[in-house]
């Protein structure tokens, strides 16, 4: 397990802050340049952003991070080659994409009134928002044990879009370095007003317990649908991220499910017994533990007059679940969903710490997650300076166009009705 900072002396923080450095991916030299000249998906991004059409496409926002962090924004093109033109000259490290307005957001600062119109709504999984119930890794770190977070999360947020809105188009993508995430591109979700955007994050987001705080009862009887379907999804997960991040060994996940026993059973349960059951070096499992300490509250109850008491079997229930959505129920940084000028990093950005792209993910890619298949530009540039196609970055660009084509087929759909 990491050391927090607040753990290390002055030199220790030198030291980590030293190697981080060191790990971090180096852009060769005229590397982002090669990248925008020969990778980057110009007429599909331009047929996503703008559906096809100039003038949508046009008044949609770019703001672009530089190599010495000169920021810029309100950028707009008139169409796919524009926007080449202009990446290959400032080669940014960073694209960040907006709403599009109702005037050129070049001309943000004379026109009168200046206003955003629609964007897609977007979702940010951020793992470091896991920090505080994952002990693989910390902070930027990532790997194949804490992906499990972003896949039950994935899992339960793309029910929800589909099943709960009835959402088609989500594109997902891998951030370039440790999240993902989702854009929402139904027409009708990209011309929803904050009021809306608001709504939809609002039923989707889940009270997480906070361990360094008083913990509260998040679950109450009758479950929500969605949270019922929320936890047969954790339940494919649960008991193997248990153990893998062994929980119940950790005071992480010691500290929060003791808060929830108390918020759940307040005094009448045997808290000596829990403690005895953590500190237990011979049940090494953390599922193990955990099927102890329900076994030993449905049998030794405090409650000595049971009459008009909700039955200890569903209080633990409540409990227990609220247990398994706190530690896998998809994190969101809200703000990034409410508010329709908001920007988000674009797919198909190079990180500039991981030299990783961006790339849209397919469900298999998601579930089947590993960074090595993750193109780097390091492998582009390689591959380009020997003439070779980067067979990794094709299956990338391909599941892409086939996600753009199925919305212009939509959009045709739809016209055609009218």
């Amino acid at each position: 397990m990491s050391l927090e900072k607040n753990d290390m002396d002055v030199e220790e923080i030198i030291n980590a802050e030293l190697k981080e450095k060191k790990d971090e991916f180096v852009i060769p030299k005229g590397g982002m340049k090669i990248y925008y000249s020969n990778f980057f998906p110009y007429e599909m991004y331009f047929s996503w952003l703008g559906r096809g059409e100039v003038d949508q496409f046009q008044r949609r926002e770019f703001s672009f991070t530089l190599e010495n962090d000169v920021y810029f924004r309100f950028q707009s093109y008139k169409s796919s080659d524009e926007l080449k033109k202009k990446l290959i000259q400032y080669c940014p490290k960073k694209i960040d994409i907006g709403a599009m307005y109702n005037v050129l957001p070049t001309e943000h600062k004379t026109a009168d009134p200046f206003f955003p119109q629609e964007k897609e709504i977007v979702f940010d999984i951020d793992m470091t928002d896991y920090d505080d119930i994952r002990t693989c890794c910390q902070e930027a770190k990532l790997c194949n044990k804490c992906w499990k977070y972003m896949i039950v999360a994935y899992k339960i947020l793309d029910k929800i879009l589909r099943e709960d809105f009835g959402f088609e188009h989500i594109l997902y993508a891998f951030s370039g370095r440790r999240g993902i995430h989702a854009w929402l591109c139904d027409e009708r979700a990209r011309v929803l007003r904050d009021d809306g955007r608001i709504a939809i994050a609002n039923y989707i987001k889940y009270k997480m317990s906070n361990v360094k705080m008083e913990i509260s009862q998040g679950l109450h009887s009758p479950l929500h649908p969605a949270y019922v379907r929320a936890i047969k999804i954790c339940d494919e997960y649960f008991n193997v991220v248990l153990d893998e991040q062994n929980l119940l060994n950790n005071e992480k996940g010691q500290n929060l499910l003791m808060g929830l026993l108390k918020a759940y059973f307040h005094k009448d349960f045997d808290e000596a017994k829990v403690i005895e059951i953590f500190n237990n070096s011979e049940i090494k499992k953390s599922s193990q533990k955990l099927k102890e300490i329900q076994d030993m509250i449905l049998s030794k109850t405090k409650k000595s007059d049971k009459k008009n008491q909700e039955p200890v079997a569903d209080i633990l229930y409540l409990c227990i679940n609220d247990f398994k959505l706190n530690i896998l129920y998809p994190r969101l940084d809200i703000n990034v969903s409410t508010h329709i000028n908001h920007l988000l990093k674009s797919p198909f950005c190079i990180h500039p710490k991981t030299g990783l792209v961006a790339v849209p993910l397919s469900e298999e890619d998601i579930l089947k997650f590993k960074m090595d298949n993750i193109p780097r530009l390091d492998q582009l540039i390689n591959d380009y300076n020997n003439g070779k196609k980067n067979e990794n970055f094709e299956k990338y660009l391909a599941f892409f166009k086939n996600f753009v084509d199925k919305l212009k087929d939509d959009k045709i759909t739809k016209e055609s009705r009218n």
